[in-house]
Formats: structure tokens, sequence, C-alpha cells
């Protein structure tokens, strides 16, 4: 069993641009690898929603399940990297 990795940062913007930025799909394409003209992504912020983002030409995506949704405050999901056997899937946790 790993330790958990726990991050901690603080972002300069206002909360309500973070909590679009985390959950609406046109956003992430605008931060999460937008280098990578393949990339795709589908968010579906709700609990028990799903959410992906891939790139198939640098062979690399993530997806998972949102476990919390309380806009504006706080957003937790589960967190798998494509081709990865997580059991239980890893959580990431996003509050203001």
């Amino acid at each position: 069993m790993h330790a958990p990795l726990v991050v901690t940062t603080t972002v300069a913007a206002p909360p309500d641009a973070l909590w679009r930025a985390w959950t609406r799909a046109e956003a992430w394409a605008r931060w999460w690898w937008p280098h990578w003209p393949d990339s795709r992504y589908e968010v579906d912020a709700r609990p028990g929603g799903f959410y992906r983002a891939c790139s198939p030409g640098a062979g690399v995506g993530v997806h998972g399940i949102f476990t919390q949704v309380d806009p504006g405050h706080r957003l937790a999901m589960t967190w798998t990297w494509e081709g990865e056997v997580a059991d239980p899937p890893r959580e990431r946790v996003w509050s203001r």
C-alpha cells in the first residue's frame, strides 16, 4: 500500500472561474493538454457523472467519476490513468 500524495495549492482566480475550469469540457480544452491537437474531453459534473480527458496521439488519458459536487465549494472525483488498474480508483479533491 502506498501513502497518499497530498498536493495543496492556491490559485489566484475567483472561485467561480475555478469551478467552471473543472466542470465544463470546453474549459478543460483551454488548459488540459491544449498542446496536443487531438485531445478530447467529456465532463458530466454531477454526483455519479463521468469525466474523461484523452489524447490518442500522445497515448495518454485519464478518467473517473464525480463523487461529490457542491457547486463553488467542493468537487471530488476518482482519478484513474488510462491503462492503469486502480482498485480502488484514485481520488482527487478540490475545495475552496
